[in-house]
């Protein structure tokens, strides 16, 4: 589904990448939105959360959070590039988009999950904000903002299949902050991808 595209993935297409017959597939599931909706689940709780409570692990300052993050994110572009030919963009948002209107049930879970995303960005940003190192009075507003600008940028790197659009992203993160962040290491990592 993140590779392709949710309405292209069928029931057919499942099965057959997993191995199973389609009366299996009913058995455990209702519907493709059912096992969506549990698959969702399960990238974030097996794959996201554990790498993000690292980035956003509460030993770190806020800027070395932000940083991490960042960098994390660029990382995957590109081994996504390099791996794929493609850059996916963020499997959530992806298939978000694409189903908003259609999918009610599978567009609620992608709506929780961008809530756990915005509860480790608010929760920096309101570090940042006890601990001095920025003036910013509402950070949600910013965390709200900083989120929306990276899949913006995301989805243009997608269209594109570049990893050019991601190269100001811990300048801007930095703006919207008040935080002096590292740029992310992306000259070296497009460099690694021309070997």
């Amino acid at each position: 589904m993140w590779r392709q595209c949710y309405t292209h993935v069928t029931i057919d297409a499942i099965c057959e990448e997993a191995g199973v017959k389609k009366g299996s597939f009913y058995h455990f599931y209702k519907s493709k939105t059912e096992l969506t909706i549990e698959a969702l689940d399960f990238h974030w709780e097996t794959d996201i959360r554990p790498k993000y409570d690292d980035h956003f692990s509460a030993s770190r300052t806020p800027v070395e959070r932000l940083e991490r993050w960042l960098q994390h994110v660029c990382s995957e572009s590109t081994e996504q590039l390099a791996e794929s030919g493609r850059i996916l963009g963020c499997p959530f948002c992806n298939i978000g988009q694409e189903i908003a209107s259609v999918e009610p049930e599978v567009s609620q879970k992608v709506n929780d999950i961008i809530q756990r995303y915005m509860r480790y960005l608010i929760g920096t940003i309101r570090d940042a904000k006890l601990e001095g190192l920025t003036a910013i009075r509402d950070a949600e507003a910013v965390a709200r903002s900083i989120f929306i600008y990276l899949e913006g940028t995301m989805s243009q790197a997608r269209i594109q299949n570049s990893l050019t659009p991601l190269e100001g992203i811990s300048e801007v993160v930095g703006r919207l902050t008040g935080l002096d962040l590292t740029p992310c290491c992306l000259l070296d990592q497009k460099a690694d991808l021309t070997k």
